[in-house]
C-alpha cells in the first residue's frame, strides 16, 4: 500500500511525501501467485478484461480424421 502526503508551506504544497506499506499476507500471496503466472495476460488480469470460459474446455484430441 502506498500514502501521499502533502508536505505545506503555507498553502502551497512544497513536497510530496510517498510513504510505503508491507502487504499483509493475503496481498503478499497474490501478489506471489500473479508473479508465477504468465506475463502476457498481466495487464489484462489487472484491467479485468479478461474473458473466462464457461464451461470445461473441449479436448481437441477427440476429432476422428
Amino acid at each position: 500500500m502506498v500514502q501521499i502526503d502533502a508536505i505545506r508551506h503555507g498553502r502551497k504544497v512544497s513536497k510530496l511525501r510517498l510513504i510505503w506499506f508491507a502487504k499483509d499476507e493475503q496481498g503478499l500471496k497474490a501478489a506471489y501467485c500473479e508473479v508465477q503466472r504468465h506475463k502476457a495476460g498481466r495487464s489484462a488480469r489487472l484491467a479485468g478484461t479478461v474473458e473466462r470460459l464457461a464451461g470445461p474446455a473441449a479436448d481437441l484430441n477427440d476429432n476422428p480424421v
